[in-house]
């Protein structure tokens, strides 16, 4: 809508004006107007995408999950790692973390080879992915770096 609201619809069938089928048999759709474009973001047999207004499929891929964070900003999980995508599927945050958490308006806690780490919606990394954990508190995180243990032997 034009005021930018959203409104999320299950088990429809897609039309347009004319009563031409633009999908059917839709699981959940959730209708996105972007830059006086429409969009729907489409879950249908347990995999997402996104359709334009005139029925055309935009992904190229089947995504697994498929949520809108902000405004032509989707996260998205395909073949188990998690990235964000825009409406027209060009990758915003490369889909290459195994886990992607929403810490904060636009912050993202992630974890890449097994170390966790920040990042805004944006790809821009606020703490890189070399901490065991971090534990968001508030406005600000409490972070423990992964140490080595030493081992000596007593004779």
């Amino acid at each position: 809508y034009s005021d930018g609201t959203r409104r999320i619809y299950t088990n429809y069938t897609i039309t347009n004006k004319n009563g031409i089928v633009l999908e059917d048999n839709c699981s959940e759709v959730k209708h996105i107007i972007y830059n006086d474009k429409h969009y729907f973001v489409i879950k249908k047999n347990k995999k997402y995408k996104i359709i334009d207004g005139d029925g055309t499929t935009i992904t190229r891929k089947l995504y697994s999950k498929m949520s809108e964070i902000e405004p032509n900003k989707l996260l998205v999980k395909y073949d188990k790692l998690y990235g964000i995508i825009d409406l027209e599927e060009k990758n915003i945050v490369p889909i290459k973390y195994k886990s992607f958490e929403q810490i904060g308006p636009i912050l993202f806690l992630t974890k890449l080879n097994g170390y966790y780490g920040i990042l805004d919606s944006n790809n821009n990394i606020s703490i890189k992915n070399e901490f065991d954990k971090i534990k968001p508190l508030y406005d600000t995180f409490l972070l423990k770096k992964h140490t080595e243990i030493h081992k000596t032997k007593f004779y």
